[in-house]
Parts: C-alpha cells; structure tokens; sequence
C-alpha cells in the first residue's frame, strides 16, 4: 500500500462514524463508501478530510443517503427498497425459474440495499400464472423463490435472513385474458420484514 494508507483508514472510519450502518472498501486505487447519514454537513466535513490526504491517484467514491433524525432506520430500508422495486419487476420465462440477465440490475442494487440493512428479513414469495397444474405451479413459484434467495446469498446475504415460499397462482395481479397479462402474474415480490 502507498505511503499515507494508514491515515487514509483511520479517516474513512472517522468519515463512518458520522454515518449509521455504512460499510467501506479501501482498494489500491482508492475507497468506496456506502451509508446513511443524519448530519450531512458532518458526513461532508469528513470526506473533505479523506479526500485531502488521498494519496496520488487514489479516489473516494460514496453514496450516503441523508435521513432525518425522527426517521426510523427500519422505515428508510423499507421507502428505499419499495422505491426500488416502484415500476420494476424480476420476470421468468413461463415454466422456468431460471434467472435472466435482465433481472440481476434490479437483485444487484436490492442486495445493496439489505446489506446497509442488517437487521432486516427479506420475505421472497415466488407467484406462476394459472396455466397448468396447481401442485406444479406451487412448486415452480418456491423453485423462483429459491432461485432469487441464491442469487441474494451468493451477493453475500446470510441465508438464516431469508424466507422463501411459493404461493403458485392464489394471488394474481390481474385476470389473465392475455399472454401479457399471464407474464405479469409470473413474478417474485419481495419485502423487508423487520423484528
């Protein structure tokens, strides 16, 4: 590591005390922090610390959202992953529970979510379209389920966090007139639960 890494380590963990459930990733080229913050002006101060005694070449990338004081952690996990998942769906083909490139955006930046989350569950309910057996179908919704838990796990979330089930086609969103509309009720919904 170039000369002046300690310092630089010792900032960054200054900079996360001004933060709530923040994790860091210092690399050879520079730190990476992620959190929540209620004083932004301390949380600036800080990383004007950090960015003055980066060494040459180095950067500091963040994402720290600010939340208000009377505003419970558990209720901005909650508005920040509903928010992401507002108008965006994890779709699967009819009668798999593959997961398709498209989806892993989406269950990228959820995990990122969790992970400045520690206390939440995470409740994955995988739902079919009617067509088929009913005994198939709740089968194929628990297979999604699972499939969207591994993907969770291998993003580095405990599994003993994670409830997976399958409900098949008792709660569809819309009457299935339509091969558009049968893709709609073939999908994964998924909720932090907290203690």
């Amino acid at each position: 590591l170039p000369p002046g890494w300690a310092l630089v380590t010792d900032l960054t963990l200054q900079a996360m005390a001004a933060t709530h459930s923040s994790t860091a990733v210092i690399g050879r080229s520079g730190i990476s922090i992620r959190g929540f913050t209620e004083d932004k002006d301390r949380w600036t101060n800080a990383a004007a610390r950090i960015e003055s005694a980066l060494p040459e070449g180095w950067t500091l990338r963040y994402q720290i959202e600010e939340i208000a004081a009377s505003v419970s952690m558990h209720r901005q996990c909650v508005e920040l992953f509903r928010t992401a998942m507002r108008s965006r769906k994890i779709a699967f083909q009819h009668a798999g529970a593959s997961l398709g490139t498209a989806n892993m955006p989406l269950l990228d930046e959820l995990i990122q979510i969790v992970t400045d989350c520690p206390d939440a569950g995470i409740e994955i309910v995988g739902h079919t379209d009617s067509t088929g057996d009913e005994a198939v179908n709740l089968a194929l919704g628990k297979a999604r389920a699972d499939t969207v838990a591994d993907y969770f796990v291998s993003g580095g979330v405990l599994r003993d966090r994670i409830n997976a089930t399958g409900v098949g086609s008792a709660e569809p969103l819309t009457d299935e007139d339509s091969p558009q509309a049968r893709q709609l009720n073939r999908r994964i919904e998924i909720e932090l639960r907290f203690p």
